[in-house]
């Protein structure tokens, strides 16, 4: 089943807007489309079942959406530049994109 939801922007929407981001990020969603339409993006996303995102794919999706690179998250974090590809590809697959450009489209708001 995929529930819809829309987000308006006015102040009263942002505590929403904030708890909708927060839901994906944890991983209890999954995208099923995303698209911008008049300049205006949206979101398609389904509940998903199973393992949620855990705070290291947290940190490294966020990170890699803002375009930080693989080597030097893992010596910031001090893991191997493996152990953050495998992190970065199951936070990518538990949100449902593809792609680093339609997860760096996520983390632009």
């Amino acid at each position: 089943m995929v529930e819809r939801a829309s987000v308006r922007g006015t102040d009263a929407d942002r505590a929403d807007d904030a708890k909708t981001w927060d839901e994906l990020m944890s991983g209890r969603w999954r995208i099923v489309e995303l698209f911008d339409v008049d300049g205006r993006r949206h979101v398609v996303a389904q509940r998903r079942t199973g393992e949620p995102i855990s705070p290291l794919e947290r940190v490294v999706l966020e990170r890699r959406a803002h375009g930080e690179g693989l080597k030097v998250i893992a010596m910031d974090l001090g893991l191997s530049e493996a152990t953050i590809s495998r992190r970065l590809r199951g936070g990518m697959q538990k949100l449902g994109v593809c792609t680093h450009a339609q997860l760096a489209r996520l983390f632009v708001r």
